[in-house]
């Protein structure tokens, strides 16, 4: 199998607008701090790769998960504190849509962004001297580690999540969750670290970035094999679901002992030839991503497996990447 891949990754954007608390005039007051997220909207609705007959459709974010990490000195002791974490739920008429080009966000092009426009006030102490947030948003609410309170800045940057399927069996939700990278740099900092920490005025701008890989197969029986092979079922296993890093999405390793199954959908109409992608967490095995198929062709109650172990040489430590392969079937079929 050739499987090339390109980076696919999701911006996403929500605002969060705090008001200041009263102070008076000595040292550092405690305030709360307005934290920006942004999603271009044109990635909320866009053609699949490769396809342009087909558009893909994402879901706003309902729910956000912030974790702050301050630096504070007190009587002369300088020490690391993990705040309280921000779990809140996002209303859907607070969201709006606005042009790229007229907000603070660099976006390519002329994308449009949505901003989401509810109130999330995030306190920040006294005698502080810098900060750093991680935060993840999801249209699902999320059974995080630690029971979603770290008590480490090393415990928030390891912290996981377990899924399930929703009530109709899918797994279309793993799409719509986003992250801060914890190694993602800009200018040689970490780009959650908050400006102006130490001020009465701080605040951190952040855009979020998948925490899925996109899988992207495409399947074909030769011509001269098609009267006898014709594929009814191909399915991907060994998927990971449970221990899932949510801020080091390129750092999981292994799938795990509770894996599950995806099914893409073979029917009478992609028997020869087709195309499906969707979106897993990906792991490493040895340095190499693993992909297992399961075939079945027509007349068969038997899986003919492949085990595909994908090479990513060029794939960023950062961001989940896109995976495209080729299934090409050109041979007789044994079982």
């Amino acid at each position: 199998m050739r499987i090339p891949y390109k980076y696919f990754s999701l911006l996403l954007l929500v605002s969060l607008f705090v008001g200041c608390s009263s102070h008076d005039d000595e040292g550092l007051q405690t305030v709360d701090m307005p934290v920006r997220i942004a999603i271009p909207t044109g990635n909320m609705v866009m053609r699949a790769y490769g396809d342009p007959g087909t558009y893909e459709t994402f879901q706003l974010p309902r729910y956000i998960y912030l974790f702050l990490v301050t630096t504070h000195t007190h009587n002369g002791v300088t020490t690391k504190t993990v705040q309280r974490p921000l779990s809140h739920t996002l209303s859907a008429d607070k969201w709006e849509k606005k042009l790229g080009a007229q907000t603070a966000f660099q976006v390519a092009g002329t994308d449009s962004l949505y901003v989401y426009t509810g109130d999330i006030h995030v306190m920040l102490p006294k005698d502080r001297t810098s900060g750093e947030v991680y935060c993840a948003v999801s249209p699902v609410e999320l059974d995080i580690s630690d029971h979603g309170y770290p008590q480490t800045e090393e415990a928030v940057k390891n912290v996981t999540f377990n899924f399930k399927a929703d009530a109709s069996g899918s797994y279309d939700f793993l799409k719509d969750i986003y992250t801060s990278p914890y190694n993602y740099k800009i200018g040689g900092k970490y780009y959650g670290e908050v400006t102006d920490y130490a001020t009465d005025y701080p605040s951190v701008d952040m855009v979020l970035y998948h925490v899925a890989a996109r899988l992207d197969l495409d399947w074909n029986v030769a011509p001269a094999i098609q009267p006898n092979v014709r594929l009814s079922g191909i399915s991907v296993s060994d998927l990971k679901k449970e221990n899932c890093y949510l801020f080091r999405p390129m750092e999981n390793d292994g799938a795990g002992a509770n894996t599950y199954t995806y099914d893409l959908p073979v029917n009478i109409g992609n028997q020869w030839y087709g195309r499906h992608y969707f979106y897993i967490i990906p792991y490493k095995n040895g340095g190499e991503f693993p992909i297992r198929l399961q075939m079945r062709k027509n007349g068969s109650t038997v899986n003919k497996l492949q085990q595909v172990n994908i090479q990513i040489a060029k794939t960023s430590p950062v961001f989940t990447p896109w995976m495209y392969g080729q299934i090409a079937i050109n041979n007789g079929w044994t079982e």
